[in-house]
């Protein structure tokens, strides 16, 4: 049966709802705050742009940082440092009938707001799943950045998983094991 989505927008919060679940978007920051299924919550933040890892020794960190090495040009280019803005929030309307969120944010770490665009899809699908489409845009940033995603964070209670990636913990694909 197609799904029933309403979208509702009242005060600081624009809130995207079926039957089964509802999303709540911050209007100011337009970061998803909630994802709520029943009484369960199933998010404490997220999911928001990363630019930033720990440095290692290719990078030029070694025993003290390399002139002229990568870690060097990220920290002057603001990378570890990074800070969102929001350029707009908005329902996406297809027939009359709400099928998602668009959000769009700039990114800078050193307050130059051309460095970097960050658009999220929050789709709901027709069998009421939510598909959270990312498109990264560089402006002024070069196109190496030490890492480009988002991260979600969720809460206690979720720290029984499935990996299905290498591991146990964040790995490269260069690296079997970690």
């Amino acid at each position: 049966a197609p799904r029933t989505v309403t979208v509702n927008e009242s005060g600081a919060t624009l809130q995207v709802s079926t039957p089964q679940w509802s999303l709540a978007f911050d209007k100011a920051s337009g970061f998803l705050n909630s994802l709520e299924s029943g009484r369960q919550s199933w998010l404490q933040s997220g999911p928001r742009l990363q630019l930033w890892r720990g440095p290692i020794d290719n990078d030029g960190i070694k025993v003290r940082p390399r002139p002229g090495g990568m870690l060097e040009i990220w920290q002057g280019l603001g990378l570890d440092k990074v800070v969102l803005r929001l350029d707009s929030i908005k329902a996406i309307r297809k027939g009359g009938q709400a099928i998602g969120i668009r959000t769009v944010h700039r990114a800078t770490g050193r307050n130059k707001w051309s460095d970097f665009t960050h658009e999220q899809l929050f789709e709901i699908l027709r069998d009421g799943d939510i598909r959270v489409a990312n498109q990264f845009h560089f402006g002024t940033l070069p196109v190496d950045v030490p890492r480009l995603g988002v991260t979600l964070a969720l809460p206690p209670g979720f720290e029984q998983v499935r990996w299905f990636g290498r591991g146990p913990g964040e790995n490269y694909s260069d690296r079997k094991v970690s």
